[in-house]
């Protein structure tokens, strides 16, 4: 069975950022990582388990993007990867994974 990939609101917050910052210099830019970002999303829908867990956490689940960490986690009895956050890899995202939803 197919999973259902939803973009929670902290992703979609993330989003809007990465296209504020990327828009100050090619729009394009924008464009280019966003596409890259869905296409590797949507790999989840059929291989949600074949990326690791983030070191040291058992909930959240990291899929690297080019400069690019997205942040999911797997709520297996719905089917749904819901993807909580999209950080650039230079983010300490140690400090920052501890404001994410911590129960499975």
């Amino acid at each position: 069975m197919r999973y259902k990939i939803k973009y929670m609101d902290s992703s979609l917050y993330d989003m809007a950022n990465i296209k504020e910052y990327l828009s100050q210099f090619y729009a394009s830019s924008w464009v280019k990582v966003m596409s890259a970002i869905e296409h590797r999303a949507e790999l989840l829908k059929d291989m949600p388990y074949s990326f690791p867990l983030y070191p040291g956490n058992a909930i959240y689940r990291k899929l690297v993007v080019g400069n690019y960490i997205v942040l999911y986690r797997i709520i297996e009895k719905d089917h749904i990867v819901e993807i909580h956050a999209i950080w650039h890899g230079s983010v300490n995202i140690v400090e920052h994974i501890e404001n994410l939803p911590n129960k499975p």
